[in-house]
């Protein structure tokens, strides 16, 4: 294995280690075995010492003693005495040394023994000297002289053995020194060798480690070079004096020769700081333009040579001269340019230097952005102080008036407890009022009360009454003579005058109550006034009264942002009146701007009869005219002009009359031309302006409010196409006004010609006069709903063919589209979705020849069918089988599919299924089959198919009335033949064929005059009297096929009812279609219906034209309601 060359460095200074470490424990091994003889020599000397020293000790002691006996002189005894205890001493030590030695040790301890007989004896020879006994004493000394002698052998004989012992250990001690002294020649040779196989690669690695060393100096000095510049500019600095820090430092580890640092302020570089520069005044660059502008750009260090004459000077005390090199450093701080440092240098920086000055950018970009910031934190400091310094002030002033209000505090103190006083008599007032408040409340609450069962109550008579007088009107049977019709129909209009009595009464009660709500919209006052003039044009040129507009030019496109619809319903007033006071002369409709353009002042001004001053102040009270033979004479209920009063205080305006007597009569309205309401969130002001006269009430005009309304909805279709030239045109039948804009916009975009209506009155009206090329239909709008248009229209043979487009935020796709509909939009849709309902109608009129796809196996049905429908017009495609069907689908388009259930591949249920998981758009498909269906099928059969037709006696008109719906054939261009057979077809009520209605309603008369009505068009009828009733009979009787819903009935309402059908879990009981029949008439009580389970509404009294219709929208055989 390969060593890395890092590594043998360190290898071989380990294997040199190892050897060294080897050797000093081998030689250290050595030197303690010659060490240790050496020790074993000396040791034997020391015995050999002791023991010389022993009987040295003992002949001193001899030799005292003997000097005692001699001379008794006591000094003797010191050296006797020392003698002795110094043998026994020496002894002791030879014990102790001869541990490793039992023999001598034995040896020893004998001689021990001998010195202490010896040394008896010697004190023996002491007293008997003392004594005087000369010749015990001689014995004494001969027998001490033995002892003497046995010492000395036994030392000798020690002396001896150790001798031996020296010997020995001093010829050992040499064989070790000289085998230490080869081991260390040996070791010594190998380790050179060793050291100098090594040397090289140490010596290379020390130089690598010294380059290294010097490399991280070089670092090391560029940290502390950091580290310096780092707490030079830490310090507490403004940025001239954290310039100054930055040159100094630069000048310190750097030596440049002078240099400057610029700061960015907006698109300016600003000079902050300078050294050793000729120019010390401050200056100012562009930052994007000359040397310092290109290196700020860069954003990296730039050195230069060629540097301009006219460059800064380089300045000293002997003079100047331009710099020979320049050195452009830009900082920044967290990625954000801060400025520039421009130094002159002696030399160009090396790379070292450069990459160092280039590390201590962002340093200098900290420092420079921390003196920045103190400097704008200062600037707030001392604006802060000012502001302090001016609220000090402002507080003196406050603790001066606070001083003023204690002393008025205390004067007022009096007056509260004069005050208390009255307040007590006024909260006692306050209790007196609030009582009265409840009482109003009360009386305000039974008025509203009153009123709607007013309303119920004589809405639901009056329903019968105008149903029966309608029939008698009819007369289908013959058997009323004119006069007994002419009394009918005087029956009929009086409910009308009735109803319309009620409808305004209740407005004002709404208007009192501040229910009525406003409805801003964007019109021109020109248009306005025009819509105006053609609605009462008819009536004064029928009495020989001239109509005249007076508006300028400008102020026909004045624009109005108000509620239009309540604005017209005054002006309609003021017209109706001046028509029925005015018998000859003119009326004049006049507008003109106000207050800058912001306000405008409509008048109506007559020629007629005027008004008394004296009846003027009383004609705006509710029910009050200036004369009651007038009321007598011209009619009218008195309503008219409190009601347009109350709405002129909604719209932000005030009425003003003028008028005398037999001269004419001049009423205005002034209103601002926006909307007061619109302007803000608050409700419209419900108070009334200052007026110029007080209320008075002009009597109601005569004319029928029935013939009024019909009036006004043809003006409104004659005026909806008067522009319409040969173009094609595209009818929009939509009551949101934005989005009926919106529509308009898109049908232009397409070279359409776009006519509008807001209701299904008025596009019923359009489509008497006129034959658009489509029609875009939303299905919820007053008076008639849509699916109700939709079923005139395709009962109509010259209309039928019209595409009709639904638009709708109601969930009626599938009926829509079953009784003829092109296509279905589910609101809220964009515009993009308008847009190809628009492309779809666009290229369904321009296509000549439609295509009709034969789903059929028998080639005689086939054929049949074929040439029951093939026209110049339509081409018929046979397909056999349902694979076949399904390839011919996917390779081209059809406008409508004929399919029979028995196919020989696959039933025509698995086809339809296999349709459905296509990626393409299905045209309308129409089930055309002898299979009888249950239940379950053809409920399954109605997801897919808009038509079923079981094959029997009349099934090829069904067909074919189907075909040509669905396709929009013009009727009239259809050959005799076919045009005959659909006639014979339409000509009875099929969709009442054997039908039941349920009619749920607690009055009588109602319950007759409807099942006269109903019974009449062959539909049968079963009655129930309240809501409970009605459960009983759905659940006793199945063959209900509608019902009429009444909402105000005894035990349980029409809406409970409705709840409960919906909740039963019998699918031919909760799927049942039910109208509600309400005398309420507002939006907010439609909407109530529907969410509580109805699917249509109709307004009592009930025409019974629309009665019609809308039954024959939910009894048709194309389907019922999902």
């Amino acid at each position: 294995m390969e060593i890395k060359k890092q590594y043998k460095p360190l290898i071989a200074l380990g294997l040199v280690l190892s050897l060294l470490a080897i050797k000093v424990w081998f030689l250290r091994s050595s030197f303690q075995a010659v060490e240790e003889q050496q020790n074993w020599v000396s040791h034997t000397v020391k015995v050999q010492n002791e023991l010389e020293l022993a009987i040295s000790s003992c002949k001193d002691a001899q030799t005292g003693i003997r000097g005692f006996l001699l001379t008794k002189n006591q000094n003797h005894i010191a050296l006797y005495e020392q003698g002795t205890s110094q043998a026994l001493y020496h002894i002791d030590r030879v014990i102790d040394l001869s541990k490793d030695n039992p023999s001598q040790q034995d040896a020893a301890r004998s001689v021990e023994q001998s010195f202490k007989r010896y040394f008896e004896k010697l004190e023996v020879l002491k007293k008997l000297r003392s004594l005087g006994d000369g010749a015990a004493l001689n014995l004494a000394l001969s027998e001490t002289q033995g002892v003497m002698d046995v010492i000395r052998r036994q030392v000798n004989e020690m002396i001896d053995k150790e001798q031996v012992l020296l010997d020995q250990r001093m010829d050992a001690a040499a064989n070790q020194k000289q085998y230490f002294y080869w081991t260390l020649y040996a070791s010594n040779i190998f380790l050179a060798t060793v050291l100098a196989a090594a040397f090289f690669q140490i010596s290379t690695n020390m130089l690598r480690a010294t380059k290294e060393a010097e490399k991280k100096e070089i670092e090391n000095h560029r940290k502390s070079i950091l580290s310096s510049m780092a707490q030079a500019v830490a310090e507490d600095h403004s940025p001239e004096t954290a310039g100054e820090a930055i040159l100094k430092e630069l000048e310190r580890f750097f030596g440049i020769v002078a240099g400057k640092v610029y700061v960015i302020e907006g698109a300016q570089l600003a000079e902050v700081a300078s050294h050793g520069a000729s120019n010390t005044e401050s200056q100012k660059w562009d930052r994007h333009k000359g040397l310092l502008g290109s290196a700020l750009e860069k954003s990296h260090l730039t050195q230069l040579s060629d540097v301009p004459a006219n460059y800064w000077k380089i300045s000293s005390g002997l003079g100047e001269m331009p710099p020979k090199a320049l050195v452009l450093v830009p900082f920044s701080f967290q990625e954000k340019k801060m400025g520039i440092v421009e130094m002159a240098v002696k030399e160009f920086f090396t790379a070292e230097q450069i990459e160092t000055v280039q590390s201590l950018t962002e340093t200098m970009g900290v420092g420079m952005s921390s003196a920045l910031s103190k400097k704008q934190l200062e600037a707030l400091l001392d604006k802060t102080q000012q502001q302090s310094a001016e609220l000090q002030a402002q507080q003196e002033e406050l603790r001066a008036s606070n001083e003023e209000l204690e002393q008025q505090a205390r004067a007022l103190e009096s007056q509260q407890q004069a005050l208390n006083i009255k307040n007590k008599e006024l909260e006692s007032t306050q209790s007196q009022l609030e009582l009265r408040a409840q009482d109003l409340e009360r009386s305000t609450q039974y008025k509203s009360e009153f009123l709607a069962k007013m309303s119920h109550e004589l809405r639901t008579p009056l329903n019968g009454l105008l149903i029966l007088s309608t029939l008698l009107v009819e007369n289908k049977e013959k058997n009323l003579n004119d006069q007994q019709k002419q009394f009918a129909q005087s029956i009929n209009n009086a409910g009308n005058d009735l109803l319309m009595l009620i409808n305004d009464i209740l407005d004002l009660s709404k208007i009192e109550a501040r229910k009525l709500s406003l409805k801003a919209e964007d019109f021109l006052l020109g248009e306005m006034l025009d819509s105006m003039k053609l609605m009462f044009e008819p009536q004064t040129k029928a009495k020989n009264l001239d109509l005249v507009i007076d508006v300028s030019s400008a102020d026909r496109n004045l624009n109005l942002h108000t509620d239009r619809q309540r604005l017209e319903q005054i002006l309609r007033n003021f017209l109706s009146n001046a028509l029925k006071f005015t018998h000859e002369g003119s009326i004049t409709l006049r507008a003109v701007s106000v207050d800058r353009g912001q306000g405008v002042d409509i008048f109506v001004v007559d020629t007629g009869i005027g008004i008394p001053a004296e009846k003027q102040q009383l004609i705006f009270e509710a029910f009050e005219q200036a004369d009651s033979s007038v009321s007598r004479q011209y009619g009218g209920t008195g309503l008219g002009l409190t009601i347009s009063r109350e709405l002129a205080t909604l719209l932000g305006g005030s009425i003003k009359l003028t008028s005398q007597h037999q001269k004419g009569s001049s009423f205005s309205i002034h209103i601002p031309i926006i909307l007061p309401s619109s302007q803000g969130d608050g409700p419209a002001p419900l108070m009334v302006p200052d007026r110029a006269v007080k209320p008075r009430q002009m009597p109601e005009p005569d004319i029928a409010k029935k013939d009024e309304n019909a009036t006004l909805i043809k003006k409104q279709a004659q005026e909806a196409i008067k522009d319409v030239g040969d173009e094609k045109t595209i009818l929009v039948v939509e009551d949101d006004d934005a989005f009926r804009t919106s529509v308009v916009e898109a049908i232009k975009s397409y070279g359409f010609k776009p006519i509008q209506a807001a209701d299904g009155e008025v596009a019923l009206a359009i489509l008497k006069i006129h034959v658009p090329s489509a029609i875009l239909l939303d299905i919820k709008l007053p008076g008639i709903s849509g699916l109700g248009i939709l079923e005139m229209i395709k009962q109509m043979p010259h209309l039928r063919h019209i595409p009709v487009h639904m638009i709708s935020g109601l969930e009626y796709q599938q009926n829509a589209l079953r009784m003829g509909a092109l296509g279905y939009l589910t609101k809220p849709v964009t515009i993009d979705k308008v847009r190809s309902a628009i492309e779809r109608i666009e290229s369904l009129i321009s296509s000549r020849v439609r295509k009709v796809l034969l789903i059929e196996d028998d080639k005689t049905q086939s054929l049949a069918v074929s040439e029951l429908i093939s026209a110049d017009d339509i081409e018929v495609v046979p397909a056999k089988t349902g694979k076949e069907a399904v390839d011919l689908i996917q390779q081209s388009v059809f406008d409508c599919i004929i399919l029979d259930l028995v196919l020989p591949d696959l039933s025509g249920f698995d086809l339809l299924e296999a349709l459905s998981k296509l990626e393409i758009s299905l045209p309308p498909i129409v089930i055309y089959t002898g299979k009888d269906l249950t239940s379950q099928e053809e409920s399954y059969l109605r997801k897919f198919s808009e038509s079923i037709i079981i094959k029997g006696v009349r099934s090829p008109e069904r067909l074919l009335d189907e075909v040509s719906l669905f396709l929009h054939r013009v009727e009239s261009l259809l050959p005799a033949a076919t045009r005959e057979l659909l006639t014979q077809l339409r000509s009875q009520e099929k969709a009442f064929e054997g039908k039941t209605v349920l009619i749920a309603d607690d009055d009588i008369r109602n319950i007759f005059a409807l099942t006269s009505a109903l019974e009449s068009k062959g539909l049968k009828v079963e009655i129930a009297r309240d809501g409970v009733e009605a459960l009983s009979v759905l659940d006793k009787k199945p063959h209900i096929d509608v019902v009429l819903m009444d909402i105000m009935m005894p035990k349980m309402d029409g809406f409970e009812a409705m709840r409960q059908i919906r909740k039963n879990p019998l699918p031919r009981i909760n799927k049942i279609p039910i109208i509600a029949v309400t005398a309420k008439a507002m939006k907010e009580d439609h909407e109530k219906c529907i969410e509580a389970g109805a699917n249509d509404y109709l307004p009592k009294p009930i025409n019974l034209d629309n009665l019609s219709t809308i039954l024959k929208v939910w009894l048709a055989p194309k389907g019922l309601f999902d």
